[in-house]
């Protein structure tokens, strides 16, 4: 699993939260989170400062789609609109080295805004400690199953 290089926490981003940029149809964002969105270089960062600057300590119960518990909660059309633009601005801002080629083709940025629900929706679940726990209790479970080579 990939080790983000930053991730804001969300009393991190509820404790700096005080002030908020709006980012378009209606949504708001915890201006640190908005700060970090510019500076961090890797997918799941990028995702994770922007579920929690706009969600906080929500963010773990959204997801994509028809919640399939009550407890869960649904993005809203203009969270995944607002974050789609944001996002392909985010990406089309990668360069490679020192030239003007940008990192990512169109057809490779449109790919990836067609899945970004989705993402954010796996994003949310890993935020969620609790299945973290669990998963690293099941996989010490099924090396202590596994028989044992010599």
């Amino acid at each position: 699993m990939h080790q983000p290089s930053f991730t804001p926490t969300s009393s991190s981003v509820a404790s700096k939260s005080e002030e908020k940029v709006h980012l378009g149809e209606g949504i708001m964002c915890s201006k640190y989170a908005h700060q970090v969105l510019s500076t961090v270089k890797e997918h799941s960062d990028w995702a994770v400062a922007l579920l929690t600057g706009v969600y906080g300590d929500k963010a773990r119960n959204m997801r994509y789609g028809k919640p399939r518990s009550p407890d869960l909660k649904s993005f809203s059309h203009s969270f995944v609109n607002v974050a789609k633009y944001h996002y392909r601005k985010w990406l089309q801002s990668f360069t490679m080295g020192n030239t003007k080629d940008r990192k990512y083709s169109s057809a490779q940025v449109e790919d990836l805004l067609y899945r970004l629900s989705t993402y954010f929706s796996k994003r949310c679940i890993d935020m969620n400690e609790s299945r973290l726990k669990k998963s690293d209790t099941s996989s010490e479970q099924s090396q202590q199953r596994q028989p044992d080579p010599n």
